[in-house]
């Protein structure tokens, strides 16, 4: 008799932790990189930390410091936090989906996007930039040990703006990353498209 009291509770603790599995495993399935919601809250940030951000900095001529402290969205974070070597300056967005900016040496910017459909993410990156000057594609090749492939887009002119847009191809890594900066070079090869 005392085995089946025991038992009774804990049946019923057993019923509900799978009950609450089976939400989880459902909001994991929700919550996969190419849903509405996830893409949404991905082009959101992608926008804020592209325009608002780095091409506001790098083409605009506004300092990047004073442009994230201004977003209520953008908290400051430690540099090494994001695990680039170079950054001088880091912002991590206030979001589920990881996303940072970051000022690098030489008055340029970075921006990446952990989660989001990658293609997605990089045909609005495109249209973006088309926002903020005649951006041309130039050279495309692949990066990151194959597992994204990086596209670079410039300005005319003898020291073009710069934007290399990286889309993952495969494996787990960012979904979109952006380096935006201006050619120090009169003579820019990666501005050329392949061929």
């Amino acid at each position: 008799m005392r085995f089946c009291l025991v038992r009774a509770p804990l049946a019923s603790l057993g019923a509900t932790l799978l009950a609450a599995c089976t939400s989880l495993i459902d909001d994991m399935r929700n919550d996969v990189e190419g849903t509405p919601t996830v893409m949404a809250e991905a082009q959101a940030n992608q926008r804020l930390a592209l325009v608002d951000g780095c091409l506001a900095s790098v083409i605009g001529g506004q300092p990047l410091r004073a442009i994230m402290a201004a977003h209520v969205y953008a908290k400051e974070t430690p540099p090494k936090d994001t695990g680039s070597p170079t950054a001088v300056a880091a912002w991590r967005l206030d979001s589920a989906n990881t996303s940072y900016v970051l000022e690098l040496p030489g008055a340029a910017c970075s921006m990446s996007v952990m989660r989001g459909d990658p293609q997605q993410l990089y045909d609005a990156a495109v249209a973006l930039l088309q926002t903020r000057g005649a951006f041309v594609q130039g050279m495309i090749d692949t990066a990151e040990r194959g597992d994204a492939e990086r596209t670079t887009w410039c300005t005319a002119g003898p020291y073009p703006y710069v934007a290399v847009l990286y889309k993952r191809t495969t494996g787990r890594r960012v979904a979109f990353l952006a380096n935006v900066y201006k050619a120090q070079g009169a003579s820019f090869s990666a501005c050329r498209p392949n061929g």
